[in-house]
């Protein structure tokens, strides 16, 4: 049976991640937390702009979200900016219509704010992070369409009746957390723009070997650390101490098994894995998860897979078997490190 990167897959979430918001550019995680799951939106936020996660309530999502944003955050007040994602509050009101549009009217003329104002100084290198917390299914189709403005750089939005921008996306960072899905099929603009994290567990099995670590610096550099082209991708890969190609093989032949039945983007999911492997590195080749390169490599492909090849296989009728049995080989190790 396939994986669902809606069954919370990760072991590397900690429900007790951080308590509160981290001092922005402070060092992230202290002793005894787990901080993989960090790690892991960390990584996926150099490879898009754009990370939900989504996991059961109380998993500790939310204050992983918080802790990696107000790290990323610049130093100037408006930089980090955190809103309730859904008008929750208003359920037993009998207006709840009207106070779940004022809501969203509240958060999207928010966000236009916080892009506009990164647009008026691009060039001073800070980085703005917005986070909506628990989002409804409601709210996924508003976030395909804002990722895909972010993802192009120009932010176009109506609202109110008015048009807002153009405003610069390369120093916006959006993360959002949700308690449910969005209905499966997964939506192909939103998975080719967002990075949707299975959050949950709280398992520590990798910490057996692993060693993660947080470069100190590639938080004030984060716009010129992240690689976002399959090429500058291939480029970083190649350019670490003892890499060959081969370690790509097992990638490799889910994604063509994907092409050869037909599935859509398979091609893209292979980049846009490369994309998540090469950001699990430094500019300075320093692994993410562990200082080694045979122990980094296996956890940067399974949350690659996770991330770019799982949700696009979701809801078929069949699977190719080819892709069904690499798929299992590259998450055993992960799996078994999940039971207790």
């Amino acid at each position: 049976m396939l994986p669902s990167p809606r069954a919370a897959l990760s072991p590397l979430a900690a429900p007790d991640v951080m308590d509160g918001q981290a001092q922005a550019g402070a060092p992230l995680g202290t002793a005894g937390q787990d901080s993989f799951g960090l790690i892991e939106l960390y990584v996926a936020l150099k490879a898009k702009s754009v990370a939900i996660l989504c996991g059961s309530a109380g998993s500790g999502k939310l204050a992983a979200a918080r802790a990696v944003g107000s790290w990323l955050a610049g130093s100037g007040p408006a930089s980090y900016q955190e809103m309730v994602g859904h008008a929750w509050w208003a359920s037993r009101c009998e207006a709840v219509a009207l106070f779940t549009e004022a809501q969203q009217r509240f958060n999207h003329d928010k966000i236009m704010a916080l892009m506009e104002e990164a647009a008026r100084d691009p060039a001073a290198g800070r980085i703005s992070v917005a986070l909506l917390s628990r989002i409804s299914p409601a709210e996924w189709g508003y976030l395909a369409a804002l990722a895909l403005q972010v993802d192009r750089g120009r932010i176009c939005l109506e609202s109110d009746g008015r048009r807002r921008g153009p405003a610069a996306g390369s120093a916006i960072l959006l993360i959002a957390t949700a308690d449910t899905a969005a209905p499966c099929p997964w939506d192909s603009d939103l998975l080719r723009t967002t990075s949707v994290i299975p959050w949950g567990g709280g398992g520590r099995g990798w910490a057996r070997f692993a060693e993660p670590r947080w470069p100190p610096d590639e938080d004030a550099l984060f716009v010129e650390a992240r690689v976002r082209t399959p090429q500058d991708a291939l480029r970083r890969l190649r350019g670490l101490a003892g890499w060959r190609d081969e370690k790509l093989k097992p990638l490799l032949v889910v994604t063509q098994a994907m092409a050869v039945h037909a599935v859509p983007d398979a091609n893209r999911a292979a980049s846009e894995a490369l994309l998540y492997l090469a950001n699990a590195w430094t500019r300075d080749g320093a692994g993410l998860f562990s200082p080694s390169l045979e122990e980094n490599f296996p956890l940067a492909l399974q949350l690659a897979l996770i991330l770019a090849v799982l949700p696009r296989l979701e809801g078929r009728p069949s699977v190719p078997a080819e892709a069904r049995d690499g798929i299992a080989a590259i998450l055993a190790d992960r799996a078994s490190a999940a039971r207790p």
